[in-house]
């Protein structure tokens, strides 16, 4: 009898708590990552399922690499995957050339 039972939050305040969307914690709980109680039509979460979650879905900017850095086109010069026309050199030096004359 002499434990203090712990808050429960509401969807909005575990949404302000983690910084995330109020959607996004109600799709976590349909889903099922996120447990949560049900009673007279309002929603609960225990603080410590709320950091379960935290713990077990939601990575670390730590851990997270840069997209490029593993894309080899991401070093150099993109052509899209074709070969530069003369006629796009053309183009470049039109535009330059007229930029030049303004």
């Amino acid at each position: 009898m002499g434990e203090v039972m712990p808050p429960l939050l509401t969807v909005r305040a575990a949404a302000i708590v983690t910084g995330l969307c109020e959607e996004t914690i109600r799709r976590a709980i349909r889903a099922g990552r996120l447990e949560a109680y049900r009673r007279h039509r309002a929603t609960r979460i225990r603080p410590d399922a709320l950091n379960a979650y935290m713990d077990s879905y939601l990575c670390p900017a730590s851990d997270q690499i840069s997209h490029s850095s593993n894309y080899i086109g991401g070093r150099g010069q993109s052509s899209g995957g074709r070969k530069a026309s003369a006629g796009v050199s053309r183009l470049a030096l039109r535009m330059r050339s007229a930029l030049d004359r303004h």
